[in-house]
């Protein structure tokens, strides 16, 4: 796995969320936020870490058909409320 240590924060998301959690929970020892019901939700975690210049991604590890119809809405939706930030 790649390094984590330079990471501000992870976002755990979804119904496979504690299958994540418990992925990276040996190799990460910073923020981990979690319990968001939808992206805009996330996005207001984000705010509570994220400073100006710093950068947010979206890494789908999977599927999120308990939120999204596919990939693209999901995209879309991300992209709409980065724009908001």
């Amino acid at each position: 796995m790649a390094k984590l240590a330079n990471l501000a924060g992870i976002f755990i998301i979804g119904e496979e969320s504690n299958c994540l959690k418990d992925l990276i929970k040996n190799k990460y020892t910073g923020k981990l936020l979690e319990g968001a019901q939808n992206l805009e939700q996330v996005f207001e975690q984000i705010k509570s870490c994220a400073q100006s210049g710093d950068v947010v991604i979206l890494s789908p590890a999977c599927a999120s058909f308990d939120w999204f119809s596919n990939y693209n809405e999901r995209g879309l939706k991300f992209k709409a409320l980065a724009n908001k930030f």
